[in-house]
């Protein structure tokens, strides 16, 4: 079977046509606010659309910060009881069943425990680190 591929031409004009009938089917899904909208459509100039996309990626920055901020908080914690109850669970993996000659809590419990100490040291040495 032989197909026949179609060339499509486009201009300027289709394009932007076609992109704002795509905005307006995300405004009227809801999935876009009318103020982004107004602000896209709103736009005559390729540096207004520099200038919006710059004002983004720094609102995102913030943003983004923000979040790396409370997941290392969060994170730190979590840390913090592994290593409370090491000792504990350390025990508990010893006592442990093997399984074809293998323990697999302790390989899981190891991989952990790795990571804890070597986080232990990365946190200790950021601490060291004098800051200017």
């Amino acid at each position: 079977m032989l197909t026949t591929l179609r060339r499509t031409t486009y201009s300027l004009e289709s394009v932007y046509t076609d992109a704002v009938k795509q905005l307006s089917a995300l405004k009227a899904d809801g999935r876009l606010s009318d103020e982004d909208y107004e602000i896209v459509t709103g736009t005559t100039k390729p540096e207004e659309v520099l200038e919006l996309v710059n004002t983004s990626i720094l609102k995102n920055t913030e943003t983004d910060s923000k979040v790396k901020k409370r997941l290392k908080q969060m994170v730190e914690a979590i840390v913090r009881r592994m290593e409370r109850f090491g000792a504990a669970i350390d025990m508990i993996v010893q006592s442990s069943p093997q399984i074809l000659g293998l323990n697999l809590v302790g390989l899981i419990w190891g991989s952990m425990r790795f990571l804890l100490v070597v986080s232990g040291h990365s946190r200790l040495r950021a601490a060291e680190t004098p800051t200017d």
